[in-house]
This record gives structure tokens, sequence and C-alpha cells, in this order.
């Protein structure tokens, strides 16, 4: 009976090192995976693809701030510019008829399209590593350009899904990415 016991013990402490190791092998894993996801990040970053597409967005971004605040009569025209720049700066989301004309404008232009679902995906994987816990927020956030395009990314991104559906679930990632933007910025401006 004695042995019994004894290999019982041994055996409860095989299976908790294995469970041990095993928790390790996870981990080391979900690292090299967080390695791999930031290091095409990066290369897609630093590519003239992404650079365009930014590009693309930025613009189509100050082009439904500007149709806005001239349809509202908000400004004069001389201190236009200097509103939209500033509005962009701050990522003031563009407003939902807005997105849905950004929509019908993107399926009108199929070079256009493609710029903005480059910037939807990287956007959007950046979002997904940050919700998943990946990568942390801050690193998201400041490492990988403006966070203000999603003012005008997250809008659109919900406008298109509502307009052509998504495949799979749409989670609102993007959504998520710029609430967490807009709650870090205000936190830097109250001094919290």
């Amino acid at each position: 009976m004695d042995i019994t016991l004894l290999v019982s013990v041994i055996s409860v402490g095989i299976a908790a090192v294995s469970v041990l190791f095993a928790w390790k092998a996870v981990k080391t894993a979900e690292k090299s995976i967080v390695i791999s996801s930031l290091t095409e990040l990066l290369k897609l970053y630093m590519s003239e693809p992404l650079f365009v597409a930014i590009d693309t967005a930025w613009t189509l971004y100050r082009e439904k701030l500007c149709k806005e605040l001239v349809k509202e009569n908000k400004v004069e025209q001389e201190i236009l510019v200097m509103e939209v720049e500033k509005r962009a700066s701050q990522g003031i989301q563009i407003k939902k008829d807005s997105a849905k004309e950004a929509v019908d404008d993107l399926d009108a232009d199929l070079s256009k399209k493609k710029s903005i679902h480059l910037a939807f995906w990287f956007w959007e994987h950046l979002a997904k590593l940050v919700n998943r816990g990946l990568i942390d927020a801050e690193l998201a956030l400041t490492s990988f350009g403006d966070p203000a395009i999603l003012g005008f990314l997250s809008p659109v991104d919900e406008a298109w899904v509502e307009k052509h559906g998504r495949i799979g679930e749409h989670r609102g990632y993007l959504r998520k990415l710029y609430v967490l933007w807009q709650k870090r910025r205000k936190s830097e401006f109250l001094g919290a």
C-alpha cells in the first residue's frame, strides 16, 4: 500500500510538471505569434501601398469634414481649412451620412476602395491584437501612425458593414480602438 501511495504522489507530481511545461510552451508560442504579427505589421507600415492607403484615407476624411462644415455653415470660408485640420487632428468622427457617402464614393472608385481596405485591415489588425491582450494599447496607439484617422475609418467601416455586410461576425474593432484612443487623449489632456 505504501508503494501505491508513492507511485500516486509521483504521478501527480509528474502531471503537475507536465502542465507547467505545457503552459510555458503555450506562452512561448503566443509570444512568437505576437512577434510575427508585429513584424508583418511593421513591414506593411513601412510599405508604399500603406502610405498611399493612409494618405487616401486622410484626403477622404478631410473632404467629408469639409462638406459637413460647409453644410452646417459653422465656419466662415477663410477659416474652413484650419477648422478641418483641427477636427481631423482631434479625430472627430465624421457623421453617419458622410460615412455612407464615403462608402458610395469607394464603391465607385476601385483604387480608393483598395487603399481604404488596406487601411482598414492594418488598423483592425492592431485593434485585434490589443483586444486579445497580445499587445499593449499604448504601443498600438503610439507606434503605428496617427490614430486620429480612426475618426474616419471607424464610421466608414460601420457604414460599409451596414451596406455590404461582412464575412463572419463584425466585432467593431475599429470603434473599440477609437474609443480607447479618445479615452487616452482625454486623460492626457486632463493630466490624469
